[in-house]
């Protein structure tokens, strides 16, 4: 168990439960509980962190652009779809009023 050493050597108390320099890695921001030997647990990768990051904003931006797309989708479509049905009530309305006007014609026309 190398990295058990390892950690002790840094001047703080080795955890040997956890396989760290528990000072350390909380004095370094780092995970207390990772278990690498520097005790931090991510340390030394700010550049890969903040790129991982930009990755994942990336992606979640994607995610919700595509949502909204379908979402839009999914509105125009419910929209015509009731603009269409309003428009056949509207006809079958001013179909049913020509024909009473037709009938009032007829009537007064007895």
């Amino acid at each position: 168990a190398d990295f058990l050493q390892r950690g002790g050597d840094r001047g703080g108390r080795p955890s040997r439960e956890f396989g760290v320099n528990t000072t350390e890695g909380f004095f370094s921001g780092g995970s207390p509980t990772a278990p690498n030997a520097a005790g931090g647990g991510q340390k030394d990768s700010g550049g890969d962190n903040s790129a991982m990051m930009k990755k994942v904003r990336e992606e979640m931006e994607a995610k919700y652009k595509e949502r909204m797309e379908r979402m839009k989708a999914d509105f125009a479509e419910k929209l015509k779809a009731e603009q269409d049905k309003a428009a056949a009530e509207r006809e079958q309305f001013e179909n049913l009023i020509s024909e009473l006007r037709a009938d009032l014609k007829k009537a007064d026309g007895r």
